[in-house]
C-alpha cells in the first residue's frame, strides 16, 4: 500500500443525526492534484467503505460515552462503553474478494463482496485494551505523517522513506468529538518514540487478543473465491469428495 501522502488535519463541526449532537469532527485531508483541492484522504474513505459494507456503525454518529476502534488491513479491535465504566468489544477479520460461492459456515457475513466474522472481546479484556491505550498515551499521538522523523523529515532533515507496507488507524468518538488517525510501518521507525508506542501497542493487542490466530482461522475457513488484502491475492478452491 503506498503510504506517501500530503496529509492536512482538517477540523470541522458537524451535527451527528441523533439528538443533533455536535461534534467535533477530525479527519486525515489530502490534496487531491485533480480536483485542485483538499479532500477527504485514502484513510477516512478505506475506513468509511469497511464501515458501509459490514456491521459496524459510524463512530462519526455515535453518542455513547465511548467507542474505540483500532484497525489494520485485514481486522479492526472494536471497544466501547454506555457509562463510563463497563467496556465491551469484539474484533472482526474481514477480507474482499470476487466470485464468492458462500459456505454454509454461519459465522461468515457477506456484503458487498465483503466477507467478514466477529468474535465477542469479554469485559475484563476490553477494559485492559483501554489500559494499554492511556500507559502508552496513544490518544496523544498526531498521524504519522505530521510527526518529525517517521512522516515529515525531522530537525536534520532526514526522512526515512518508505513507500510501500502496512497502515494502521486509530479512530475514537465521545459525544463530543470524532478523531481519525493512520500511522503507516510504525515497526520500521524504531528512533521515533510516537512510532514505538503505537507498535508496541499493535504488539500487545496481537498477544492478548491472538489475532494472528484467529486470522489463519478466518482465512482456513473462506468460501471458495479470489481474495485480495493489502497486496496479497489468496485463491480459495474447495473439492468436494466423492462417494464411492
Amino acid at each position: 500500500m503506498k503510504c506517501c501522502k500530503i496529509i492536512i488535519v482538517l477540523l470541522l463541526i458537524a451535527s451527528a443525526v441523533h439528538g443533533q449532537v455536535k461534534k467535533q469532527i477530525d479527519i486525515p485531508m489530502q490534496y487531491d492534484k485533480y480536483k485542485q483541492r483538499e479532500d477527504t484522504g485514502f484513510d477516512y474513505k478505506y475506513i468509511t467503505k469497511k464501515v458501509n459494507d459490514s456491521k459496524l456503525a459510524d463512530l462519526r454518529l455515535s453518542t455513547q460515552q465511548f467507542h474505540l476502534r483500532i484497525w489494520s488491513e485485514r481486522d479492526v479491535v472494536d471497544i466501547w462503553c454506555d457509562d463510563n465504566k463497563v467496556y465491551y468489544g469484539e474484533f472482526v477479520d474481514f477480507i474482499y474478494g470476487d466470485k464468492i460461492k458462500k459456505s454454509e459456515n454461519k459465522q461468515y457475513n457477506y456484503k458487498n463482496g465483503l466477507v467478514y466474522w466477529s468474535k465477542s472481546i469479554d469485559t475484563a479484556m476490553a477494559t485492559q485494551i483501554i489500559r494499554i491505550m492511556d500507559s502508552l498515551d496513544i490518544f496523544s499521538i498526531p498521524s504519522s505523517d505530521t510527526i518529525a522523523g517517521w512522516g515529515k523529515p525531522d530537525a536534520n532533515g532526514q526522512l526515512m522513506s518508505v513507500a510501500d507496507g502496512e497502515c494502521f488507524w486509530v479512530e475514537y468518538s465521545t459525544p463530543q468529538k470524532y478523531i481519525l488517525r493512520d500511522y503507516c510501518n510504525p515497526d520500521i521507525y524504531k528512533n521515533v518514540k510516537e512510532a514505538v508506542a503505537i507498535n508496541e501497542m499493535l504488539l500487545r493487542l496481537k498477544h492478548i487478543l491472538n489475532l494472528r490466530d484467529a486470522w489463519e482461522t478466518f482465512e482456513r475457513g473462506l468460501p471458495e473465491g479470489d481474495y485480495s488484502t493489502g497486496d496479497v491475492q489468496i485463491n480459495v478452491e474447495r473439492t468436494k469428495a466423492r462417494r464411492k
